[in-house]
């Protein structure tokens, strides 16, 4: 969940006990500005949360990756999906899939 100037986690931490606890990262100006158009896809297996661009389709589209230790964004772009704007639809993002599974 985003707040106005923070990012709010709520951790299972006892699943029996149905025990949750708050973690809140307080983030930069920009950093706000950069979570209000995007929407939390998931976290990666290094603990860094990802999210996706939200609103209507562009030539542009990328994941943003917020790293909770450093407290830094970095940002991802994708090229070749210009068929999703001609669909005035945003792509599906998956964390963690594979295509082949020969990858893996």
């Amino acid at each position: 969940m985003f707040c106005e100037k923070e990012l709010v986690l709520w951790v299972l931490e006892d699943a029996g006990n149905h025990k949750w606890c708050k973690h809140s990262y307080v983030l930069s100006p920009l950093g706000s500005d950069l979570v209000q158009y995007n929407r939390f896809i998931g976290m990666t297996s290094t603990g860094e949360v990802v999210l996706s661009i939200l609103g209507e389709p562009s030539d542009l589209f990328y994941l943003s990756f917020y790293n909770l230790q450093s407290g830094t964004f970095k940002r991802v772009y994708f090229q070749g999906l210009e068929e999703f704007k001609q669909q005035f639809t945003t792509p599906d993002t998956f964390l963690d899939y594979v295509e082949n599974i020969k990858f893996m």
